[in-house]
């Protein structure tokens, strides 16, 4: 009874009216499920410097993880490339064009001239890497 003077008040036609019951319908279970979580614990909840120390951990660990000694940059192949955090086949190839163009890389920083490499990914490489 109510449900029709609302949507006779609003003018709906049969199809609106289905949307929007659905859609009330829709909210009302989310916020139901939203507060439930809240209730419970938040590990559901997503830390973005978990994750991203997750991906460090894995791209050490996808290189092998247990690399004894850097890999210079200036002398490595593909392959030696690939197998450093974060770096995969289209970059490995970059670095070494760019390397072949411009001459070895005089510092960790002159990377950043290759397209794909950014600050944070310098950043995770550093450790791994040497240019002698």
């Amino acid at each position: 009874m109510m449900w029709k003077r609302i949507t006779g008040w609003l003018a709906f036609t049969k199809t609106e009216q289905g949307v929007v019951l659905f859609l009330v319908g829709a909210f009302m279970l989310g916020s139901g499920l939203q507060l439930l979580r809240i209730d419970g614990d938040d590990a559901a909840l997503v830390d973005p410097a978990s994750t991203d120390s997750l991906f460090s951990e894995r791209s050490s660990a996808d290189a092998g993880g247990s690399m004894t000694s850097p890999v210079n940059v200036n002398s490595a192949s593909k392959a030696e490339l690939v197998a450093l955090p974060g770096i995969g086949d289209v970059i490995a190839e970059r670095i070494i064009m760019t390397r072949e163009e411009k001459g070895p890389f005089r510092s960790p920083e002159d990377l950043l001239s290759v397209k794909g490499i950014t600050k944070k990914k310098l950043e995770h490489l550093k450790p791994f890497i040497t240019l002698h």
